[in-house]
């Protein structure tokens, strides 16, 4: 069974491989290594601060579900991020709960819940970054997209509830919790701002904050693998730009600050 699987995930990589040497810009993709590493220490405080972000959600879960590790966590929040990116309808949201019970003793139960509680809080507080950043580009798709994460948010947190009056290893998520969920996006601007620098699209921080907010909160109605190829998701980081001010831009450029995004997305 362990063969199997090696030879299916070589199988696997080797098609991956394949399909990126047909649809990957070569030129681009050089221009676009070629900044980087002009200013690699530019690009390298972006990577410690998006981990950063991923080390405030594993810190929130952790605070919510004392029993869970802070390894255990970390992985779990990798895997569904990996399984978003190869999976299509934000299957990879599964795999964190998956990942946890698979590797520790835990009940599903507080798991589950406490899961589900930070996911829409975390999808909540970037939706709501997206809204403040660029109101102009929401409509009534983002209102139902509000209700229903408010709907299964609420239920999920009164499952938590019930099951701290059963005595469950559980905790209530407060303010310093909310602060964690929606401060780890704010870290995660970081990227975006520093590959702007480094493409030279000079944009502000805020307006970095804005762009990664709108490109996640339209990726969460993707149902493609990564999410990236999504109209909605292109459209409307298209238009969040333009209104930061970039008209235009050379193919290199395009080519890292959609990878900037797109990248840390699928959380």
């Amino acid at each position: 069974m362990r063969y199997a699987r090696r030879v299916a995930g070589v199988v696997v990589l080797l098609a991956a491989a394949l399909y990126l040497v047909q649809v990957v810009d070569g030129r681009a993709l050089g221009a676009a290594v070629g900044a980087a590493l002009r200013r690699p220490w530019a690009l390298a405080g972006a990577l410690v601060l998006y981990a950063a972000a991923f080390g405030a959600r594993t810190w929130a879960w952790c605070r919510v579900l004392p029993g869970l590790g802070g390894g255990q966590a970390w992985a779990a929040l990798h895997v569904s991020l990996a399984g978003n990116h190869v999976l299509p309808f934000r299957l990879g949201e599964a795999l964190r709960v998956t990942s946890v019970l698979r590797r520790t003793g835990l009940p599903a139960a507080p798991v589950t819940a406490s899961a589900v509680v930070l996911r829409t809080a975390d999808l909540l507080s970037v939706l709501g970054l997206a809204v403040l950043g660029a109101p102009a580009l929401f409509g009534w798709w983002a209102a139902v997209l509000v209700g229903l994460l408010l709907a299964l948010g609420g239920v999920a947190f009164g499952w938590l509830v019930r099951l701290r009056r059963a005595g469950s290893p559980v905790r209530l998520p407060g303010a310093p919790v909310a602060g964690a969920v929606a401060g780890a996006w704010l870290l995660e601007a970081a990227v975006m701002w520093a590959a702007a620098g480094v493409a030279g699209v000079p944009i502000s921080y805020p307006a970095a904050v804005a762009v990664t907010a709108v490109t996640i909160a339209a990726q969460a109605l993707a149902v493609t693998p990564g999410g990236g190829s999504s109209r909605r998701s292109m459209s409307s980081t298209t238009s969040c730009w333009r209104s930061s001010g970039i008209r235009r831009m050379p193919k290199a450029r395009l080519a890292v600050l959609r990878s900037a995004v797109t990248t840390p997305c699928e959380k």
